[in-house]
């Protein structure tokens, strides 16, 4: 083993398991590179490495620190802390080029851990990039004369030859439906988002994150801005505070007389990792795949894993018309938590809500929002106690879900059954991709009511506060600067300068990985072997044999290409040479299985007084043709050998 081997081996180690600062726990990952540092050291002082004592007080000592942690053993962390720390503890025992290779190996399947966590363009960039380097020590390991360099366009060579049978295993290979490693994670507790809960000012919070919530590509036009509304959980129990959604119930909708009608948009959206099952389709959504359902809340719903990125095809219409509603969602979107107060009843009574105009009585609140100088703010202030009545009667400042609950609440004291839909509005148009980007910025709340002969109808009391939240774009750079509500006309380009713009072109470059590579499952595999006619056994098996024909004559070729072309280098020649000049001289000729060194020593053994020229020329010969790295001064050098070797005939000793 050569310093340079283990120093390639021992950086792509470390370049491997940097990522997982994000993935391990802080005492875990600091006890790797302690380990890591403390073998890299021992390149030059071999005396400071551990003897056996001392390795298998730090295995104890890892141990130790898992069984802390309660990580337990089953599952992608535990698996990936478990692996990382024997990796470590293994650098302390490499001895033999045995325990490299194993090291290697082991260094791969490290590799490997990291898209457990992150799919990116980047991260596979990255992984490629290591990898490379582990290669490099491989090719090291076969060829101790080679310089680095050499080693390293080596493995790139290894690699670019690796990438068409890549390719082809990548589409062809049967996909599996899940990861199968998810079974074992209990909880996405660091994943952002909408919940099935809310309290008024709780989707502020989310209007500081800039993190992706789904991408939306239209098959033709891009809905106006004002009709983006992303369902999500619909919210109808309320405490005074606390606003929930009723468990709901999974009917077949087609049973209740829905008729959707107005411009219908087609388009697949394509949801980033989240903690609820919810696909946040454009209302309406009227068309959707198998593999969603329904509910009675007009919510889509995924059987799916949420921890992974989810993708489908759905169309929508602008606008839907149910005719009935039943007595338990009546009574349910009627609730209140307590008998209003006297301040309530006198403002709905003021605005008509007991004189039977439903209709109106949402105008006049909507009015009272308007006429009073309701403010729309990204930092309310708290509201404890009686957040309703301080928000409609104290404050006068809030986020959409202030306006939300409150309009709903007045909806509710009037007679009129109404609730709070959280979900998403408006996105970003990439242009580079042609898609939209919603954000957890984008998160809103607004509300429906019913009206008899007109079913629930979407009223968004933020839009009549604020109308440019709903026409216009939520500016989230600007937004987690200043902290104050900011927007960005969705086709306002002028200002876009080039940072951003390749900032565009990066997330259309991510968008299309996600969408073409982490999200090629069995059923596109499906849909591309149906588009290659290969979906029946029978075309599939020919196509196979095909390929595997093609795949064992190029292979042929290139390794039986020596002696296809027939065509010799110049040290080949010059080597031939010399053995015609032997043969005359010893009338020893050298056998074809023969190789250089075991001919030489065969000659120098009969000749003893020509052995001095024929190692050396023997010895140059081999430097030429089997080391890459050689001066270009030796082949001049074995010419001239050649050349001058001596013309004086011998004979071969007598045999006895």
């Amino acid at each position: 083993m050569n310093r340079t081997q283990l120093i390639f081996l021992f950086s792509a180690l470390g370049l491997i398991v940097l990522p997982h600062i994000k993935n391990l726990p802080p005492s875990l990952y600091i006890f790797f590179y302690v380990l890591w540092g403390w073998r890299m050291l021992g390149l030059w002082h071999p005396q400071l490495l551990p003897n056996k004592i001392v390795t298998l007080l730090c295995a104890v000592i890892a141990v130790a620190i898992m069984v802390y942690l309660k990580l337990g053993i089953l599952g992608r962390d535990p698996g990936t802390a478990i692996f990382v720390s024997a990796v470590g503890l293994k650098l302390l025992e490499i001895k033999s080029p045995r325990d490299v290779y194993l090291l290697v190996c082991l260094t791969f399947i490290s590799a490997c851990t990291l898209f457990l966590y992150q799919q990116t363009i980047f991260m596979a960039a990255y992984i490629i990039l290591t990898s490379s380097s582990l290669l490099a020590t491989l090719v090291l390991s076969t060829s101790p004369g080679l310089s680095p360099l050499r080693a390293s366009r080596t493995s790139v060579n290894l690699l670019l030859q690796a990438l068409p049978l890549t390719a082809i295993m990548f589409l062809f290979f049967p996909r599996l439906d899940a990861p199968r490693w998810l079974w074992f994670e209990e909880n996405n507790s660091a994943i952002s988002g909408l919940s099935e809960s809310m309290t008024p000012g709780e989707i502020s919070r989310l209007g500081m994150s800039d993190e992706l919530a789904f991408r939306v590509k239209f098959e033709g036009e891009i809905p106006p801005q004002q009709h983006l509304y992303w369902r999500g959980p619909v919210l109808s129990l309320t405490d005074g505070k606390q606003w929930q959604q009723q468990k709901p119930q999974y009917t077949h909708i087609s049973t209740r007389s829905i008729k959707y009608f107005g411009k219908a948009y087609r388009y697949q959206i394509l949801l980033e990792p989240q903690r609820l099952n919810y696909v946040y389709a454009l209302e309406r959504a009227s068309e959707y795949p198998s593999t969603l359902r329904m509910n009675s809340n007009f919510q889509l719903v995924s059987s799916n894993k949420t921890n992974q990125y989810q993708e489908f095809s759905l169309a929508s219409h602008s606008h839907f018309y149910i005719d009935h509603l039943t007595e338990k969602d009546r009574q349910t979107n009627l609730q209140l938590p307590t008998q209003p107060s006297a301040k309530i009843n006198t403002l709905v009574q003021q605005l008509g809500g007991f004189e039977g105009h439903h209709n109106q009585f949402a105008r006049n609140v909507l009015n009272y929002f308007t006429r009073h100088n309701f403010q729309y703010t990204l930092t309310p202030p708290l509201m404890h106690q009686r957040p309703i009545e301080q928000f409609l009667f104290d404050h006068r400042a809030g986020f959409c879900s202030h306006y939300a609950t409150a309009f709903v609440y007045l909806m509710r004291v009037a007679g009129i059954p109404a609730r709070v839909i959280t979900g998403y509005q408006g996105g970003e148009l990439n242009d580079v991709g042609g898609f939209l980007e919603v954000r957890q910025a984008n998160a809103h709340a607004w509300t429906e009511i019913w009206l008899d002969n007109k079913g629930w109808m979407r009223i968004d009391p933020t839009a009549t506060v604020a109308p440019e939240r709903i026409e216009q774009n939520v500016n989230v750079d600007q937004q987690i600067a200043s902290g104050n509500v900011s927007f960005t006309h969705i086709n306002s380009l002028q200002s876009v300068n080039w940072l951003r713009q390749m900032h565009r072109l990066w997330s259309s470059l991510d968008y299309s990985w996600q969408r073409w590579v982490i999200n090629y499952d069995s059923d596109n595999q499906a849909i591309l072997l149906d588009i290659l006619s290969l979906f029946n056994i029978h075309n599939l098996l020919h196509a196979l044999f095909i390929f595997a024909t093609f795949l064992a004559s190029l292979t042929a070729f290139f390794l039986l290409r020596p002696s296809i072309r027939a065509k010799k280098d110049q040290a080949q020649h010059l080597y031939d040479k010399f053995c015609h000049k032997i043969y005359h001289l010893t009338r020893l000729q050298k056998h074809a299985s023969e190789g250089p060194v075991n001919f030489a020593r065969r000659v120098n053994t009969d000749f003893p007084d020509l052995a001095t020229d024929v190692s050396s020329i023997t010895e140059l010969y081999i430097k030429i043709r089997y080391q890459p790295e050689h001066d270009k001064n030796d082949m001049l050098s074995l010419k001239h050998r050649i050349r001058t070797f001596t013309q004086r005939r011998s004979h071969p000793p007598a045999s006895s």
